[in-house]
C-alpha cells in the first residue's frame, strides 16, 4: 500500500504540461515527414493523456467549447451507423474516423502560448522534408527537371508524393503572409523567400493537380483578405499568377505533363468518354449522388456504398460507365462532402460543416492577427481539397487536419474556471 501510493504521489509530480508542449511541437515537425512516427506520437500523446486523468476538468472543457460538442456529435453518428452497416466492409473506416478523437486530445491539453511554436515547428518540418526531396537538384539542375529524375510517385516519403501536395499549398501561404508580416528587408525575409522558392518548386514538380489548384485559389483569396478590393493588387496578383504558371509550364516538365493532361481528359470528357482520371471522378460522384437521393437522412453505411454502386451500374441508364466499372465498384467518391453523406446521410454533413462552421467562429477568438491568418486559411485549404478526395481517410491529410483543428480548437474552449 505505502509503495502504491508512494507511486501515485510520484505520478502527481510530473509536469504533464511540458510533456504535452514536447509531445504536440513534435507531431507537427513530424506531420509531413514519417508515417511511422507520426503513429507513434499519436499513440504515445493519447497514453499521455489517459495517464494524466483529470476527466472531470476535460469534459468540462469539452462542453464549453461548440466546436468538440460538434465533433462528438459526428463520431456518435459515426457509430451509430455501424448497426445498419456490412461491418466487415466498415470497420475500416470506422477506425480511421476514430483518429478524430485525438483534436479532443490535443485541445484539452493544448495552450494558446504554444501556437506560434507549433506552427514553427510544422514549417522547420517542411522545410527539411522539402530539402530532401530536391537534394538530387543539387547535383543534376537542369536534367532532373525536364527527364524528371524527381518523380512523383505514390509511395514517395518525400514532398513530392501526390500526397503531400496539400501540405505544399498549406505552407506557401504560411510563408507568404509571414513575409507580409515582416516590416523591414533583413535577411529573415530572405530566407522565407528562399523557403517560398523551395515550396513552390516542390509543388510544381508534383503530378497532384490538387496542390497545384489549391495554391492558385488560395493565393488569390490571400491577396483579397489583405488587400481587399485594391486595383493595383489585382494587377500584381494577376501577374504573379502569369509569371508562376508560366515559369512553371516552361522549365517544369512534370507541371508541363500535368497541364497537358488535363487538356486531354476535358476533350474527352467531351465525346462522352469517362475513361480519365477527372472521368471516373465525375462519374462516381454521379453515382454518389443517386446513393444519397434513395438513402437522404442517413445514408447506408460507413462501407456500404460499394454494394449500392454496383446495383446503379447494373441500370441502362448507366451503361455508359461500363468501360470505367471494374474501377468505379472498388472506389470511393473522391469527394469528402460526397463520402460523408452516402455514409450517414444529409444529417450526418450537416454536422460536419457544423464543425467548418464552429472553426470559422473560433477565429474571431484568435487575438494574434498572423496566427489568425494561419488558421483561416488552414480551413481554406481543406475546404477545397475536400472537393478532390476524402482526406479524412488518408494518413498523411487526416494527421494535418487533427493537428491543426485540434491546436486551434483551444480558443473554442471556455477557460472561464479551467485551470490548464
Amino acid at each position: 500500500m505505502v509503495s502504491i501510493a508512494f507511486n501515485l504521489q510520484k505520478s502527481n509530480r510530473i509536469n504533464f504540461e511540458k510533456i504535452y508542449y514536447y509531445l504536440i511541437l513534435f507531431l507537427a515537425f513530424a506531420s509531413p515527414l514519417s508515417k511511422a512516427l507520426n503513429s507513434f506520437n499519436i499513440i504515445l500523446l493519447s497514453l499521455v493523456w489517459l495517464i494524466e486523468g483529470d476527466f472531470r476538468r476535460k469534459f468540462k472543457m469539452i462542453k464549453s467549447s461548440n466546436l468538440l460538442l460538434c465533433l462528438m456529435a459526428f463520431l456518435i453518428l459515426i457509430t451509430i451507423s455501424l448497426t445498419y452497416s456490412n461491418l466487415e466492409l466498415s470497420l475500416g473506416y470506422f477506425k480511421k474516423y476514430c483518429y478524430l478523437l485525438l483534436i479532443i486530445v490535443i485541445a484539452t491539453s493544448v495552450k494558446k502560448e504554444w501556437i506560434g511554436s507549433i506552427i514553427t515547428a510544422f514549417l522547420c518540418g517542411m522545410l527539411i522534408t522539402e530539402i530532401y526531396a530536391l537534394s538530387p537538384l543539387v547535383f543534376d539542375f537542369e536534367s532532373s527537371i525536364k527527364t524528371s529524375k524527381i518523380d512523383a510517385q505514390f509511395f514517395n516519403p518525400t514532398m513530392l508524393s501526390i500526397q503531400y501536395s496539400i501540405f505544399l499549398a498549406f505552407c506557401a501561404i504560411i510563408i507568404i503572409e509571414k513575409i507580409f508580416n515582416i516590416k523591414k528587408l533583413n535577411y529573415k525575409t530572405i530566407l522565407m523567400f528562399m523557403f517560398l522558392c523551395t515550396t513552390l518548386l516542390n509543388l510544381f514538380l508534383s503530378y497532384s493537380r490538387t496542390g497545384q489548384l489549391i495554391f492558385f485559389v488560395l493565393l488569390i483569396f490571400w491577396t483579397i483578405y489583405r488587400f481587399k478590393i485594391n486595383y493595383k493588387a489585382i494587377i500584381a496578383l494577376a501577374i504573379a499568377l502569369i509569371l508562376i504558371f508560366v515559369l512553371a509550364f516552361n522549365y517544369v516538365d512534370n507541371f508541363k505533363k500535368v497541364v497537358k493532361k488535363t487538356e486531354n481528359e476535358i476533350a474527352l470528357l467531351k465525346k462522352g468518354n469517362f475513361n480519365s482520371s477527372n472521368g471516373i471522378r465525375i462519374a462516381l460522384n454521379i453515382l454518389s449522388i443517386e446513393v444519397i437521393k434513395d438513402n437522404p437522412f442517413f445514408g447506408v453505411g460507413l462501407g456500404d456504398y460499394e454494394e449500392e454502386y454496383k446495383k446503379l451500374l447494373k441500370k441502362d441508364e448507366f451503361a455508359y460507365m461500363s468501360n470505367i466499372r471494374g474501377f468505379i465498384e472498388k472506389n470511393s467518391p473522391h469527394n469528402q462532402y460526397t463520402f460523408i453523406a452516402m455514409q450517414v446521410g444529409l444529417i450526418g454533413l450537416m454536422v460536419f460543416l457544423l464543425i467548418i462552421y464552429e472553426c470559422f467562429r473560433a477565429l474571431r477568438r484568435i487575438e494574434n492577427e498572423e496566427q489568425r491568418t494561419v488558421f483561416l486559411f488552414f480551413i481554406l485549404t481543406f475546404l477545397i481539397a475536400f472537393l478532390t478526395d476524402n482526406q479524412l481517410t488518408g494518413q498523411t491529410t487526416r494527421t494535418l487536419f487533427i493537428i491543426f483543428i485540434g491546436v486551434f480548437s483551444v480558443v473554442s474552449i471556455n477557460h472561464k474556471d479551467e485551470k490548464h
